[in-house]
């Protein structure tokens, strides 16, 4: 190989690498992985009877909590990672009251920036039965 095959191979290998690197890169902060769900969400309903919830998911277990005047869990069990960033949980237990009006429902979750997530139960047949947004809790001190 003489020099100036070399230079055009080097430049095309320089080339792809960089290449490569910028697309791992706008991968990796085109959006939030799925992962980074994880944690305790809090915030009110957005419909009907206002109740606190807090959203606690975790890799052991999940749960769905409303204050008063709901007073109820939810479990949440089967988590699916959609391609959109999205995850879907199917709430699968209840402590009872309204909460048993859930059951064999899907839980929607999505992303709305760094600190906040979009949540929304559809009914069996994919009718929004409830919807709101959530906040990331603050790590206590």
């Amino acid at each position: 190989m003489n020099a100036s095959n070399y230079a055009q191979w080097f430049t095309k290998a320089a080339l792809a690498a960089m290449l490569a690197f910028a697309l791992a890169a706008t991968a990796l902060a085109g959006g939030n992985p799925p992962d980074d769900m994880n944690g305790v969400w809090t915030g009110e309903t957005a419909s009907g009877q206002t109740s606190a919830i807090t959203l606690t998911l975790g890799e052991a277990s999940s749960s769905l909590r409303y204050g008063n005047p709901r007073s109820c869990i939810l479990g949440l069990e089967d988590a699916i990672d959609n391609p959109d960033g999205s995850r879907k949980y199917a709430l699968a237990t209840s402590t009872g009251g309204r909460c048993d009006d859930f059951l064999n429902c899907k839980l929607v979750l999505r992303h709305a920036g760094s600190s906040a997530l979009d949540y929304e139960i559809k009914d069996t047949g994919g009718k929004s039965v409830e919807q709101g947004q959530l906040r990331r809790r603050a790590a206590r001190k």
